[in-house]
């Protein structure tokens, strides 16, 4: 059973935890075909795999725009870290169109939801922080 979505993990900006919460989603989709009784046929889980990166892509997208308007100062190792996640779910991606899909199967759903977890839990808490901070001293310098 991969990783769900809990309140913990918000970023406590609502766009952000919508989209963490439908990444989760997309991803107990993929492992739930992949549960089935019998298994799940190779062109729907390609399907749900490229939604997968469709969406992640979308997702860092706008999550990095948003980290770049800001001045984020970790804002290149946060993109690298994203580029490693679409990285490996491309590679599961092109595995799976060469037939293997043990290898798809027994690591693609967990290695997502454990990597999802801790980059919501530490790294994007960091910008979070550094939101909350920054619109506080903005809060304060229009108080004065």
């Amino acid at each position: 059973m991969p990783l769900q979505w809990n309140d913990s993990l918000s970023v406590g900006y609502a766009a952000m935890d919508r989209q963490h919460q439908r990444l989760f989603a997309i991803n107990s989709k993929l492992a739930e075909a992949l549960g089935k009784p019998g298994g799940a046929g190779e062109e729907e889980l390609l399907k749900i795999i490229g939604d997968l990166l469709s969406y992640t892509r979308t997702h860092f997208a706008e999550e990095e725009r948003m980290m770049e308007q800001v001045a984020f100062p970790n804002f290149a190792w946060h993109k690298k870290s994203h580029e490693v996640l679409s990285g490996i779910v491309s590679d599961m991606e092109a595995k799976l169109r060469k037939g293997e899909l043990h290898a798809v199967a027994t690591f693609l759903p967990g290695f997502v939801a454990e990597w999802l977890t801790r980059h919501i839990a530490v790294e994007d808490q960091q910008y979070a922080s550094y939101l909350k901070t920054r619109d506080a001293v903005q809060s304060a310098r229009n108080w004065l």
